[in-house]
């Protein structure tokens, strides 16, 4: 007879029915036997064995017989949250809530297979255990107005952001809002206001419990603006030249904000021979005086400087035999006022310095031609009519003068230009051409090329309204490249006239003359891109 097996699983639990013919083996088994292969976990450790109430703290359970995908973890009644049986030995999951105190961790096996660990992990209140701590910006001039923003995170025992809670905030110098509780959002926010000394700003966070955080703001030196600062000469003319008459010059160093620095030591300097007393460091108002006399006849110009960076302001001094007043009336004067940068011709270049200052309300800056004390239209309006027949400076000399157009008053340049227009007199078109030129444009834009039909070549003008990497692509009607040219970085201004657009000679990258029709140039600079129509025509 044939021997057969019966198993029935129950669980783990295998039962193995071999009933067997005495006859054919020798023997017979009358009995069912088992298999119990049902595993009973064990716990080592429980890490950690404490959080909050709150749940969600990773626990790490060490210990034997773990099933993978099968045992399960209850801490008290709940199971725990997020289970990975990573290992045999080891299983992380995540703690559910709680509002026990003390609870057993149960590991349980397939089968019903337990282990307890009793008061196994403790449930507490939350408590501040990490504060993180961040300031923007993270370095500051010291002004005595400048705003850093003071960031503060509460974390607990389980990572968990902690939302109601008083921090007190100090710091090194400078001022701090403190204390700051704030339980509306996940965030504490606090204002520091800098000093006007230079250092390392320390600010300290403390929460309720004693946790200390700790962080840095680095305050560094106001400078000094060289165009807000103020240098005025009083009085500026018909000074004798006798060695013993002055006339006092007034230094205000300012920030870019318009506050005023102490503690500066000015340099200033003439371009005749002069007597300058020595000034003094400015005090808290940013102010210093110094005095100049002069025993030789002649109109000086004065140039101030902090730390080697000359101010804007170049106020001059006049110079005569007696200081009469009318000595200012003759011809010489008048040529030494209009020849602003004395270069012995009243050009193009006095003309943008006068444009550059436009506005501005000093007595004694050279660029006030006229000495009423303000830089205005009678001023620009004296040298655009005086602009000798040379004024077609060379392009190198203009931009060896001005190759940072950027570093012109450009508000002061455009009020010019407004100005002169306003005057609708033909004598000062070029001058407004000139100065038109100067002008940063307000936004980067593609303009359309000349000729426009073109054979075989043509320009594509544009403006960049600041710096940026300029590339410009042409394609045809299906959309395929034809050529490509990569500009690299220019800085802002207006590319317009022939020798600063860009040339296209109607050919192809491969050096071939295009074909007549419909072309489209791309114009790609920075984040800029724009798209305009030309056309070829033989």
């Amino acid at each position: 007879m044939r021997a057969w097996v019966l198993l029935i699983h129950l669980g783990l639990l295998i039962v193995v029915f071999l009933p067997i013919l005495e006859a054919e083996i020798g023997y017979i088994l009358t009995d069912p036997f088992t298999f119990d292969t049902r595993l009973t976990p064990t716990i080592e450790s429980v890490s950690p064995s404490e959080g909050t109430f709150f749940g969600g703290r990773q626990v790490t359970v060490l210990g034997t017989n773990f099933v993978v995908g099968k045992t399960a973890v209850k801490l008290g009644e709940n199971y725990g949250l997020d289970i990975v049986v990573k290992s045999d030995t080891e299983i992380v999951l995540k703690t559910p809530s709680s509002l026990q105190a003390s609870v057993d961790v149960t590991v349980i096996n397939p089968g019903d297979m337990v282990v307890i660990l009793e008061d196994g992990f403790q449930y507490v209140d939350p408590t501040v255990s990490t504060i993180r701590l961040t300031t923007n910006p993270k370095t500051l001039v010291a002004d005595g107005t400048n705003i850093a923003t003071i960031t503060i995170q509460l974390f607990d025992q389980d990572n968990q952001l902690v939302t109601d809670e008083l921090v007190k905030l100090s710091v090194s110098l400078g001022t701090i809002d403190d204390p700051v509780f704030n339980h509306d959002e996940k965030v504490y926010r606090a204002k520091f206001t800098s000093p006007v000394v230079i250092g390392d700003a320390i600010v300290s966070a403390e929460a309720e419990n004693g946790k200390i955080a700790t962080s840095k703001i680095t305050l560094v030196e106001r400078k000094v603006s060289t165009s807000k600062s103020i240098v005025s000469v009083e009085p500026s003319a018909n000074v004798a030249a006798d060695g013993k008459s002055t006339a006092t010059i007034s230094v205000t160093l300012l920030d870019e904000r318009g506050v005023p620095i102490a503690g500066k030591k000015v340099i200033i300097r003439s371009d005749g021979k002069v007597t300058i007393t020595v000034p003094p460091l400015t005090d808290s108002e940013g102010k210093t005086i110094a005095k100049i006399s002069s025993i030789h006849p002649k109109t000086v110009m004065l140039t101030t400087s902090v730390k080697g960076n000359p101010l804007l302001d170049k106020p001059v001094v006049h110079f005569t035999v007696d200081g009469v007043k009318n000595a200012t009336s003759s011809n010489q004067i008048i040529i030494l006022a209009l020849d602003v940068n004395k270069d012995d011709e009243i050009d193009v270049l006095d003309l943008v310095q006068v444009a550059s200052m436009f506005g501005r309300v000093t007595q004694g800056l050279m660029e006030d031609v006229n000495r009423d004390g303000i830089v205005n239209i009678f001023d620009l309006m004296q040298i655009a009519l005086n602009l000798g027949q040379n004024v077609f400076a060379s392009p190198s000399i203009f931009d060896q003068q001005f190759d940072v157009i950027k570093s012109l008053n450009q508000d002061a340049i455009r009020s010019s230009v407004i100005a002169l227009k306003g005057l609708a007199d033909s004598r000062t078109i070029y001058a407004i051409e000139i100065l038109e030129t100067l002008l940063v444009p307000q936004r980067t834009q593609l303009r359309q090329n000349y000729p426009n039909p073109f054979n075989p070549e043509t320009w594509i003008p544009y403006d960049l309204g600041g710096d940026a990497s300029v590339t410009i692509e042409v394609y045809d009607i299906t959309g395929h490249i034809v050529k490509r040219f990569d500009l690299g970085h220019q800085i802002a201004g207006r590319y317009r006239d022939r020798a600063k657009a860009l040339f296209w000679n109607g050919r192809s990258e491969n050096g071939e003359r295009v074909a007549s029709g419909i072309y489209y140039i791309k114009f790609i600079a920075d984040e800029v891109i724009q798209i305009c129509q030309l056309a070829i025509v033989k």
